[in-house]
Order: C-alpha cells, then sequence, then structure tokens
C-alpha cells in the first residue's frame, strides 16, 4: 500500500521491465520501490535488538527526536514522504512495530497497545533518543498515546492521527463490516486489495493492476498472523479512552473527515476527555493523512512541533 504511487511512476518509465518484474519478481519490485522511496527522502535503513525481536528503522534529519509509528498492516514505508518535510529540524525515527515490516514476529507473543507502547519505550531506550516527540496513525496513533500516557517523563509531545483504541460514538463503515464478521483490513487475496484501498483512502487512487499483485505479495502470506494480531489489538478497544486523562505532553489531533476506518467521531471523545490539545480536520482526506497528503499533513504537524518548543 505506502509504495504504490512510486510503483505507477516505474510503470510509466519503464512499462515492459516493470510488467516483467511485477510477474516473475514481485518480492524483488516491491524492496526496490521501499529503497528508493526511502532513499529519496534522505532516510537510511537500520536494524536493532529490543529484547527477543530484531526491529527495523528508518532514521534521518537532525534535531530533537521525532517517533513516527504506523498503523495495522502498514509499516515504517508510509512515511518518508511525511518525514521528508519534518527532517530539517527533526530527528525522524519511524520503526517497524513488531509483528510488521521488516521486524520480527514471534508467534505466541502479544501484540497489543500496551504490549507494543512497553517495547517502543525500550527501542528509545535501545537508541538512546531521551525523551521524544511522538506521533501515529490508526493504531499507531493508538500506542502512541498508550506511550504518552504510561511514559510522560519520556514524551515531549503527542500526535493522534486518526487513531483507534478509543470510543467511537458514530459507527464507521469498517466497524460494520466487522460486526458482520468481515475484515477489510486483512488481505486473503488479490481481490481484497481494491477493497482496503477503499477503505485506507478517502479518495482511493485508481490502482493498476499489476500494483496490486505487489500489494498482495507482501500481504497474503501475512493474513493470519495478522488476524492474531488484530484480536489482540481489539481486546484493547476502549483503552486509550482511559489513558487521555494521563497524557501530560502537547497534543495535536489530526484526523481525515472522509476515514471510513475510524470516524471522525472519536475526536469528540478526545475533546471530551482533555483539554489540552490542538486539533486539525481535513475534509478532504481519509484514513492516512501522511499519506494522502503528506505535505499539508506533515507541515501542520511541523507547525505544531515548532509552536509547542516555544511555548515549552
Amino acid at each position: 500500500m505506502t509504495v504504490v504511487s512510486l510503483i505507477v511512476r516505474l510503470a510509466l518509465g519503464v512499462p515492459i521491465a516493470y510488467g516483467c518484474a511485477v510477474l516473475f519478481a514481485p518480492g524483488w519490485m516491491l524492496e526496490r520501490s521501499r529503497a528508493l522511496e526511502a532513499r529519496s527522502a534522505g532516510l537510511t535503513r537500520k536494524t536493532v535488538q529490543v529484547d527477543d525481536h530484531e526491529v527495523a528503522y528508518f532514521e534521518g534529519g537532525q534535531g530533537q527526536p521525532l517517533l513516527l509509528v504506523h498503523g495495522f498492516g502498514a509499516s515504517k514505508d508510509m512515511w518518508p514522504r511525511y518525514a521528508k518535510e519534518l527532517m530539517e529540524h527533526y530527528r525522524v525515527v519511524a520503526p517497524d512495530l513488531p509483528g510488521f515490516g521488516d521486524s520480527s514476529y514471534i508467534k505466541g507473543a502479544h501484540y497489543g497497545c500496551r504490549e507494543q507502547a512497553a517495547r517502543l519505550n525500550r527501542f528509545v531506550d535501545a537508541l538512546d533518543l531521551g525523551p521524544v516527540h511522538i506521533g501515529g496513525n490508526s493504531i499507531g496513533g493508538s500506542i502512541a498515546g498508550t506511550f504518552a500516557a504510561l511514559y510522560p517523563e519520556m514524551t515531549r509531545s503527542l500526535l493522534l492521527m486518526n487513531n483507534g483504541a478509543m470510543a467511537m460514538p458514530s459507527p464507521s463503515d469498517y466497524q460494520k463490516d466487522l460486526d458482520g464478521g468481515r475484515n477489510p483490513l486483512i488481505v486473503r487475496s488479490l481481490s481484497d486489495v481494491p477493497v482496503l484501498f477503499a477503505y485506507a483512502f478517502g479518495k482511493p487512487p485508481v490502482l493498476p493492476p499489476l500494483a496490486g499483485r505487489i500489494v498482495a505479495h507482501d500481504a497474503v502470506p501475512r493474513a493470519n498472523d495478522y488476524a492474531v494480531i488484530f484480536d489482540q489489538i481489539a481486546a484493547d478497544e476502549d483503552l486509550l479512552t482511559g489513558l487521555l486523562n494521563q497524557i501530560t505532553a502537547p497534543t495535536l489531533v489530526m484526523w481525515g473527515r472522509l476515514d471510513r476506518v475510524l470516524d471522525v467521531s472519536i475526536v469528540d471523545t478526545i475533546d471530551a476527555h482533555m483539554t489540552h490539545h490542538e486539533k486539525v480536520i481535513y475534509d478532504d482526506l481519509g484514513h492516512i493523512p501522511a499519506m494522502e497528503d503528506p505535505k499539508r499533513s506533515a507541515r501542520d504537524h511541523l507547525a505544531f512541533l515548532q509552536s509547542s518548543n516555544r511555548a515549552g
């Protein structure tokens, strides 16, 4: 999902070679696309051991550390274009959460919000980052918020971008599907890819069939593991609502009003439990503002960070 724009550009430039690579070496094509996207943003891929997990991450830029946390089924590869807008002012670190991306997955381990927040704290310690600015999208926002609540001394500021683990006053289309026994975020076949995109983006991009093949190649083998992780996350359904009053860091709430996964009414829940936050609501974006409009969303985040630093 995170490399589709680059895949399309490659397809336009070298259609025959692109088609052959997708048909006969989709894994190679996916890795090549990810590497090019990260390199163009000035990010370097690294790894570190955190307890039993090897954690892969991107790093680039300079200044105070800014930790960016991806959502369910995504990876660090969702952040390069967003990070590029911030790296002149901040040292951006974007990990693959354990269980996702290039980080290890251990059968029998638990990947709920509290456990992942604790792993992030140990990740921060392993890199000797000190107190961090932290932000996340979707379940990554839930984990970032949990981190801010449980480790206030390690949190300079918080970004909640279309986050979950909170009461949703108006059920989303996705919640209705879940209630009906269907999870559109778990890709089990090529035909599931367009459905995923219809939920992930406010205005879904036209997906070339070969690009869909690349996305499916990465997602389908992980489907059963993702289902296990999802059930663990679902147990934290309303966790963050109860933790909001423990968050003391300056907080920015960012949301796409067209979100079909986590309805914008969750912002009302945040308003009811927090008084010291700012809000940016995009009428034309959906579940992943950092990908749908990386420049605009990153610049709004940057303005908030700079304002918070001046106030602090």
